[in-house]
């Protein structure tokens, strides 16, 4: 996924009551190099250990560059 932000992500429950993670506009595709795929298999890993603040915050740390002002960006790790 190209354009990975938190409008792309959706977490729901499906029908056992089980978390789910739903990546969206997928149309801009890119391939990763060995320190990005690193990254988001611990974004990804985070999420499955329902570490939500965890992955936020890896988002944000390795991010090539923020619109979010300050506050933006603790709510966003908050939740």
């Amino acid at each position: 996924h190209g354009d990975l932000h938190p409008g792309n992500i959706l977490v729901s429950r499906n029908d056992r009551n089980q978390l789910m993670m739903t990546l969206l506009d997928c149309g801009l595709v890119i391939e990763f190099g060995p320190s990005q795929h690193e990254t988001v298999v611990k974004i990804l890993g985070a999420f499955t250990r329902r570490q939500g603040r965890d992955a936020a915050q890896l988002m944000v740390d390795n991010a090539s560059k923020c619109q979010a002002n300050d506050w933006g960006v603790e709510m966003f790790i908050k939740g």
